[in-house]
């Protein structure tokens, strides 16, 4: 692996132990998270999001972008590449690789949940969120997000499919990061 290589993995890893301590990762993989439905005779139902949201949910999207965008040199498909491009590491390279097509197998999975007629996949979901938010130059999918948000049960139901993708994508991202933290150390005791 070339210095650049080392440099991009453990970038990569510096970013996922950033993703893995924070504020939403901690929300969603260690505490309750869901939706709630609660309804009486007295009032109409509602639909409560328990879970990460706000700012801790737009802090760890900022970070699993860099891992999804294929143009950011940390993405787990160009750190893929890096392992492609070695010669060392076959099995780490394949440990990577069976990991990263879970990920991916998982992503374009549907997620069950039919919203004004659309089954989106976990990606579709997580890029809608993502592509759809203000600041962003994605017209159509502003205008899904949008719909999707404009009727409360729906956004929250909505919200939490997308934390559920992506809280599945953060515990792939660690696991690569374990692999990485192998392949790392490895490259460590070589080179005293």
């Amino acid at each position: 692996m070339t210095d650049n290589s080392v440099n991009d993995v453990l970038l990569f890893n510096e970013k996922a132990e950033l993703l893995g301590n924070s504020s939403f990762a901690k929300a969603m993989l260690q505490e309750d998270s869901g939706v709630l439905f609660e309804c009486s005779a007295e009032r109409a139902y509602e639909v409560v999001l328990v879970g990460a949201e706000g700012e801790s949910v737009d802090a760890a999207f900022l970070t699993l972008r860099m891992f999804l965008q294929n143009n950011d040199r940390i993405s787990i498909h160009n750190i893929s590449k890096i392992y492609a491009n070695s010669n060392d590491f076959s099995s780490h390279r394949t440990e990577f690789e069976a990991v990263r097509i879970q990920i991916n197998n998982y992503l374009d999975s549907p997620n069950g949940i039919d919203f004004f007629g659309e089954n989106y996949t976990n990606r579709e979901i997580i890029e809608l969120l993502l592509y759809g938010s203000k600041g962003h130059s994605n017209r159509e999918k502003e205008a899904d997000l949008k719909t999707l948000m404009a009727f409360e049960p729906v956004a929250n139901m909505f919200l939490n499919q997308v934390n559920a993708a992506s809280a599945n994508l953060v515990k792939g991202i660690l696991l690569l990061s374990e692999i990485n933290k192998k392949v790392l150390t490895i490259i460590s005791s070589q080179s005293v």
